[in-house]
């Protein structure tokens, strides 16, 4: 367990120090739940429909807060909260108008904007990618050479696939000597502890929890540790949309982040909204543990020395760019010539913590 300690670096410190609620979503439960998350009453308030990067769970706390305290309502939204089926189909279908706003990874939304795909970032939520390789610790998964000769499970659009020739890239990895074996998102855990496949290439926040719960020893590979961090989880939409209706837009970044700040305040709190709110979707039948312990996640890989001074949701220009450079290289993205219209801080910097209460937190 010793590597698999250093890589998952602070992120997996932050949460073996922490002491949340016990609360969790099976995965299994998740795929069967409905496809959105609603405010009763809201009738007279303008609806906004908002799709996720993956299936509702605990690494999503911060949205199901904006709704329960009011963050979103209270300026006059209806927020209604659609399942994704990974980043790259939530950019996509962004960029196509079905959706007003959508999160996803910044490194995919600049992938799918240098094939065509109009889009801009109005925030950010993870400041470090979460995106690695992950297998049990009997498997000696200790560097990216010991993926050669592995069976990975994956999903087609999952953004831990899509970036795997780039992690292959930067570390000199044989990939024709990995064998990929496209398998159900909801099929991972499973997958590793029967032995059908040697490792998963996946999110440290989907698929770490369920094992951290079950005391189960396991490696983890961030790509970010290997030359690839990148800007990840982000608020996107249509530069169209925005250009005809700013306030609404300055709005949701608003409740959303009102949202973010409550559950890094109040953990415990968010905890028993999110369960709550899962249960009348029919997502309380698994234990507490998984949302309690994504939630922990989620929020180390929001925190940096640039947000604590400039805001939560704030984009730093140099990360932006490092992050479309890299697309650009490994992910074979055209070129961007104004990596300035991919994102914007405008709406960035009015919801932020005070020092003593970023010293807490950390």
């Amino acid at each position: 367990m010793k590597r698999n300690r250093r890589n998952r670096s602070s992120v997996a410190k932050t949460v073996s120090r922490r002491h949340f609620l016990k609360g969790a979503v099976g995965t299994a439960a998740l795929l069967k739940a409905p496809a959105f998350i609603r405010n009763a009453g809201a009738s007279q308030l303008r609806k906004v429909k908002f799709q996720l990067a993956w299936i509702p769970s605990g690494e999503y706390t911060p949205w199901f807060a904006a709704k329960e305290m009011g963050f979103w309502s209270e300026l006059g939204l209806d927020v209604e909260i659609f399942r994704g089926f990974g980043s790259g189909k939530t950019a996509k279908n962004v960029s196509l108008g079905q959706f007003d706003v959508g999160e996803a990874s910044f490194g995919l939304v600049a992938n799918t904007a240098s094939k065509g795909g109009a889009l801009t970032a109005l925030a950010a939520r993870y400041q470090k990618s979460p995106v690695g390789m992950m297998a049990l610790s009997k498997k000696g998964l200790k560097s990216p050479k010991d993926l050669e000769g592995m069976t990975v499970g994956s999903a087609a659009f999952s953004g831990a696939y899509r970036l795997f020739p780039a992690f292959a890239k930067a570390t000199k990895l044989d990939a024709s000597k990995v064998k990929f074996q496209m398998i159900s998102p909801a099929a991972y855990f499973s997958s590793l502890l029967a032995g059908k496949v040697d490792a998963v290439a996946t999110y440290y926040v989907s698929q770490a929890p369920p094992l951290l719960a079950k005391n189960i020893a396991f490696d983890f590979l961030f790509f970010a540790d290997y030359q690839l961090d990148m800007l990840d989880q982000t608020l996107i939409t249509r530069p169209e949309s925005l250009k005809k209706d700013q306030e609404l837009y300055r709005k949701f970044v608003m409740g959303a982040l009102k949202g973010v700040a409550f559950s890094y305040l109040n953990p415990q709190k968010t905890v028993d909204i999110a369960m709550k709110q899962l249960a009348a979707l029919g997502f309380g039948k698994g234990s507490r543990r998984n949302v309690e312990l994504a939630q922990g996640v989620a929020t180390a890989l929001g925190i940096s020395k640039a947000v604590e001074k400039r805001g939560i949701g704030w984009m730093e220009p140099a990360l932006v760019k490092d992050t479309v450079d890299k697309v650009v290289r490994y992910l074979g993205a055209n070129k961007i010539d104004d990596v300035n219209a991919l994102y914007t801080n405008e709406f960035v910097g009015g919801v932020n913590l005070k020092p003593e209460q970023w010293a807490k937190l950390q």
